[in-house]
């Protein structure tokens, strides 16, 4: 398989691994809405979010449009870190929530939450969207000059020396 068909490959699967979580945050809005209206402001939010985000990512064209290919580059590479961030973000609260709590905010404050059915699946896809968008990044193709930081082990841009002629 070529890179740009692996790179397609890769969004898909993160399209649909963050719409999965997306489903699955939408699921508990209720329950904490319940607990407390701003922790189900956050499942809002992050089912929002997540699906909004798995939308654009299934709307991406297979073909470049009528960017300049380095801006067309760029642009995606930002969407895929920002869904990279966005994620892990989710996943550092959750693990803060289920070792030692969110302390002084809340009906629940400082108390440690269970892992219930649901939160594996949702943690397992927002694991999968991070993975599949880093995968996406990596089969990218290379950049231009000074856009490497946007790309992990980019090579070098430098041009090759020229022989000198005697």
């Amino acid at each position: 398989m070529d890179r740009g068909g692996a790179s397609r490959w890769g969004i898909r699967a993160a399209a649909l691994a963050s719409l999965f979580a997306s489903a699955l945050h939408s699921t508990l809005v209720s329950a904490h809405i319940a607990e407390w209206w701003l922790t189900g402001l956050f499942f809002i939010a992050a089912s929002l979010l997540q699906g909004l985000y798995g939308l654009v990512l299934l709307a991406l064209p297979p073909v470049r449009p009528a960017w300049a290919k380095s801006s067309w580059d760029v642009w995606k590479r930002k969407l895929f870190w920002g869904g990279i961030w966005g994620n892990l973000a989710i996943l550092a609260l959750y693990a803060i929530t289920r070792t030692v709590g969110i302390p002084g905010l809340g009906a629940q404050a400082a108390q440690v939450q269970p892992v219930g059915a649901v939160d594996a699946l949702t943690l397992g896809a927002e694991v999968l969207t991070v993975a599949w968008l880093g995968w996406a990044l990596r089969m990218m193709p290379a950049t231009a000059p000074g856009q490497e930081a946007w790309v992990a082990n980019a090579p070098s841009q430098e041009p090759a020396p020229v022989p000198r002629s005697r």
